[in-house]
């Protein structure tokens, strides 16, 4: 599939699409409800490139 270096290279794109989305899933005035559903998916991104960091480490090391 993907290494994780194309999922950190792509970090800054994502999270524009990751906010653009938020902000057209909860469009009210204030960007905290916004935040509230950016966030967690931004954490979601970061976790996602570890597990495949260390996914393709361990299998390095076999």
């Amino acid at each position: 599939m993907t290494d994780s270096k194309f999922w950190q290279k792509n970090f800054r794109y994502a999270i524009i699409i990751i906010t653009i989305f938020g902000a057209v899933i909860r469009p009210d005035g204030s960007g905290v409800t916004m935040c509230f559903v950016a966030l967690p998916m931004i954490a979601l991104y970061a976790v996602g490139i570890i597990a495949i960091s260390r996914n393709e480490m361990s299998v390095i090391l076999r």
